[in-house]
């Protein structure tokens, strides 16, 4: 049974809320992944006495692609320093 009655459709308000509210909640899911990818670098870093200036930590905390985030996890366990950490990454 379609309902055509317009009292009990969804206003367009509410359906623009609700598109907006699904839409939050995935950039703050991606956003919290981003920030804990960029929290496991610099401990990682911090872990193996690698000094970590600020500007280095804010290029890092900067990022918002979880690619390149993986890729600087991964680095971190191994680089000699920061620099290496960034060789060829457009970070």
């Amino acid at each position: 049974m379609t309902v055509t009655d317009p009292r009990f459709q969804p206003s367009l308000v509410e359906q623009f809320v609700d598109e907006g509210r699904v839409q939050g909640k995935a950039e703050g899911r991606a956003e919290g992944k981003a920030e804990g990818k960029a929290d496991a670098v610099l401990l990682f870093l911090t872990t193996r006495e690698i000094p970590v200036a600020p500007d280095a930590e804010a290029r890092i905390r900067s990022c918002d692609d979880l690619d390149v985030l993986d890729e600087l996890i991964r680095r971190a366990t191994m680089a000699p320093d920061v620099d290496a950490l960034f060789d060829g990454l457009d970070v």
